[in-house]
This record gives structure tokens, C-alpha cells and sequence, in this order.
């Protein structure tokens, strides 16, 4: 039997943070913020239609990221390429 996708995957990941929403909406966006808790080094700060690139120095790997869209405090909207595609994460 051959099992087929009927619909495009999605993972939802979602946690608790207790900081004010501009803080922690400008620690996505600053690479300097960012560097502390999830990259190594980011190229400059998320603006749409811009391309940034993330490092991950201590596993030799970079990603390309395109900034989409962003609303101020509220959402940010960002793709990459994967292995099979394009990678949207909002």
C-alpha cells in the first residue's frame, strides 16, 4: 500500500513567554538579541522584502532567510529554502 499526502504538512509549536510583546517581538528581529538565545551571527535585522542570512557556526550550517511581512508587535512572516522546498514560518 502506497500511502500519499493528501494536504501540505504543518507543525504548530507554541510556549508561554513572560516578557512584554515589543521585547520579545524585537528580539526576533534584532540579530543582536537573537545571537544570544537561538543563531551565532545574523547578517542584519528582519525587514520585508530583505534577505538576511543566519549562522549556526558551532554545526557549520547557514540559512538564507527572506523577510516576507512583518506587523509590528504582532507577527512576523519569514521563508527558507528546505529540502523539499521553500520553509514558511510565521
Amino acid at each position: 500500500m502506497k500511502l500519499e499526502l493528501t494536504k501540505e504538512p504543518v507543525a504548530k509549536a507554541e510556549m508561554l513567554i513572560r516578557s512584554p510583546v515589543g521585547e520579545v517581538f524585537e528580539a526576533f528581529i534584532d540579530p543582536e538579541v537573537t545571537t544570544n538565545f537561538w543563531f551565532t551571527k545574523g547578517s542584519g535585522r528582519l525587514e520585508v522584502g530583505e534577505k538576511v542570512t543566519w549562522k549556526w557556526e558551532m554545526y557549520n550550517v547557514s540559512a538564507e532567510v527572506d523577510v516576507k511581512e512583518i506587523e509590528k508587535n504582532k507577527r512576523i512572516l519569514i521563508e527558507w529554502a528546505g529540502y523539499s522546498g521553500s520553509t514558511k514560518v510565521e
